[in-house]
């Protein structure tokens, strides 16, 4: 299948023909991040803009986003996002708690729980879309091989999923690959989008001060 045609369908899909895959997630999610550091002193100061989306010139390749593309990596619970960043030979970081300030709409493929069945002739026809999804779901969630690298992934978004034109989202819910019981968030949020609890109106992500915890040590856990 042509690139255009598969993200095409993808879209079809996902608003059409199983459309619980778009879903508001409501102002006030909490949302789990963290930034390794080398000592248990961080070399910045924690804030909504330091723990936030990394900012375009130091945005590091990532599984939606390519180097020099910020986006907000996030997680449900806080134990997932130090399993995420194991990509770091750092042993501490410093975790807060995002909320969002705004309802946002979601592509959620943490879970596609449409299963048509073919003998039905109401749900023959979704056969092959819903399994199409399903898959697709697992393809992003699994953890990279030796050789691999994110390209496919972040073309899908960067072409595709950020250009959804009848439901556009604000980003993408997925199964972690480090904790597969658990869920992670790519938001199309940069780094001017996040800051500090109550103050300014416009940012989309708001750090709340009082979950922030600093150098946490990674290997004692």
């Amino acid at each position: 299948m042509p690139p255009q045609s598969f993200l095409g369908r993808l879209e079809t899909i996902v608003t059409f023909i199983i459309p619980d895959a778009i879903r508001l997630i409501r102002a006030g999610t909490s949302l789990w991040r963290s930034r390794p550091h080398a000592d248990s002193d961080p070399d910045f100061v924690p804030s909504g803009s330091e723990l936030g989306s990394a900012p375009d010139r130091a945005a590091r390749d990532n599984r939606f986003s390519p180097t020099g593309v910020s986006m907000f990596y996030g997680a449900e619970d806080m134990e997932t996002t130090f399993a995420e960043i194991d990509y770091s030979s750092c042993r501490y970081a410093t975790v807060g708690r995002f909320q969002t300030t705004r309802d946002l709409v979601i592509l959620d493929l943490s879970e596609v729980s449409y299963y048509p069945s073919i003998f039905d002739p109401d749900e023959r026809d979704d056969y092959h879309a819903a399994d199409f999804l399903r898959g697709f779901a697992e393809e992003i969630a699994r953890p990279l091989v030796a050789g691999e690298d994110y390209l496919p992934t972040q073309q899908v978004v960067s072409e595709g999923i950020q250009r959804f034109t009848t439901e556009p989202v604000d980003g993408i819910r997925y199964k972690s690959a480090k904790h597969p019981d658990q869920f992670n968030y790519v938001l199309f949020f940069e780094n001017a989008d996040c800051g500090d609890r109550g103050t300014e109106d416009e940012i989309v992500l708001q750090l709340d001060p009082d979950s922030v915890q600093v150098g946490v040590d990674l290997i004692s856990r």
